[in-house]
């Protein structure tokens, strides 16, 4: 069964571009071998990380998730089947939502003046996701 799992979380040191570009790669790698594809939302500190696979690899790359000492306050936002990946073709796709170009794009106008952890319902985080998945 495939599932998907969101959850926002609190980076404990100001990441810098070329830091999270280096870390999307190795985990990109690392979850093209779980089978997850997803998406990884960066602002201000803030993290908010779509996983989709397999319900045993999801759970699994969870798990050291979760014990990643350059993150805390982890909240998971959903969690449920899916019938489908939502990012099929993305091992990991990231966005910097600090980047100047994404100011741009109308759909995101929303999105870059709220912090990613007021998205606390199911709702709300589909909402942002699908936003996302739409324009990228």
């Amino acid at each position: 069964m495939l599932i998907n799992l969101v959850y926002v979380s609190a980076a404990t040191d100001l990441l810098p571009k070329e830091e999270l570009v280096a870390l999307m790669q190795k985990c990109s790698a690392r979850n093209a071998q779980s089978e997850l594809t997803g998406l990884l939302l960066y602002k201000d500190g803030n993290i908010m990380q779509v996983l989709e696979g397999p319900e045993q690899n999801v759970e699994t790359v969870f798990a050291r998730i979760k014990h990643d000492p350059r993150h805390k306050n982890l909240l998971v936002l959903l969690k449920e089947p899916i019938p489908a990946r939502n990012f099929p073709d993305w091992g990991m796709a990231f966005r910097d939502l600090r980047s100047r170009e994404l100011r741009d794009i109308p759909a995101y106008n929303e999105f870059l003046n709220t912090p990613l952890t007021d998205f606390t319902t199911p709702a709300q985080s589909r909402k942002l996701l699908n936003v996302f998945r739409q324009t990228m």
